[in-house]
This record gives structure tokens, C-alpha cells and sequence, in this order.
């Protein structure tokens, strides 16, 4: 069944999708020394912040 989103919705939908992603590419590929889940949620924010407000 097709549930409709709000823009909003479809915002936090897309980045969470992004997010997960990332994370995952992160996983298979590690470049550095292992982050906290929470460090990394915070560092996502951040950058997510950054874009936005360019």
C-alpha cells in the first residue's frame, strides 16, 4: 500500500537512505581507526548542517 509522504518526510527518507549507505561503504571499506556509532551520527549531522546551508 502506498503511503504519501510529506516533503519533509521524503527529506529525512532520502538522507536517512544516504546515511545508510555511507555507513555501509564505510563498513566495506574502513579508512581509519573505528568510530563510535554516536561520534559517527554526530559527524553525519555536521555534515548534512554544512550542506544545507550551502
Amino acid at each position: 500500500m502506498y503511503s504519501a509522504h510529506t516533503p519533509a518526510e521524503e527529506l529525512q527518507r532520502l538522507r536517512d537512505e544516504a546515511d545508510i549507505a555511507e555507513a555501509r561503504s564505510r563498513e566495506a571499506a574502513p579508512s581509519g581507526p573505528p568510530v563510535p556509532h554516536d561520534e559517527f551520527m554526530t559527524q553525519l549531522d555536521d555534515e548534512d548542517s554544512r550542506e544545507a546551508a550551502s
